[in-house]
């Protein structure tokens, strides 16, 4: 059995009392969409990386909606949900669950939430090791890509791949 991957790392900034919207593709090594069809989501914010005490939404209301097998999964927080935020600094994690008769969650994206009246906007960063997702920034789109195994032993072969989404 393949070791799990741990979740890429980003970190979102949100202004207070303004619409956060972001869209995550996942794609397997190959740059092809994965199949989330029949998946549930959570998009938890807390005061730790493992603690949701600030909020979790899920399909269940409007701030998550899952594209099946387009791969996408778009986060959606409104004015009215963004100023209820009183924190300066939280960290999120968006949690897939397969379907039925799979019990282990995918930590797909983790990272930390900063209020933007006192954050100032960092350049993005691709970060990679041999157990973490591969994340891409484009505009306002979020690529989390699985590495493939041959990948995790041959540095130079990853960097390679890096150069070329640079």
């Amino acid at each position: 059995m393949a070791s799990k991957l741990l979740a890429g790392i980003h970190n979102f900034t949100l202004e207070k009392n303004g619409l956060f919207q972001r869209k995550i593709l996942w794609v397997d090594s190959s740059g092809n969409a994965t199949d989330i069809t029949g998946y549930s989501a959570e998009f938890n914010i807390g005061t730790s990386q493992t603690d949701s005490s600030i909020a979790t939404y899920t399909q269940a209301g409007t701030q998550i909606t899952l594209g099946g097998t387009n791969g996408t999964i778009d986060l959606l927080l409104t004015a009215t949900v963004t100023a209820a935020f009183t924190f300066i600094l939280a960290y999120f994690q968006v949690i897939l669950t397969p379907a039925s008769g799979v019990t282990e969650n995918e930590v797909l994206l983790e990272g930390q939430i900063f209020d933007s009246s006192r954050a100032h906007r960092k350049s993005s960063e691709k970060i990679v090791d041999d157990k973490r997702r591969l994340v891409i920034v484009t505009g306002d789109q979020i690529q989390v890509e699985d590495i493939p195994s041959t990948l995790t032993t041959n540095t130079s072969t990853l960097q390679v791949k890096l150069n070329t989404l640079i």
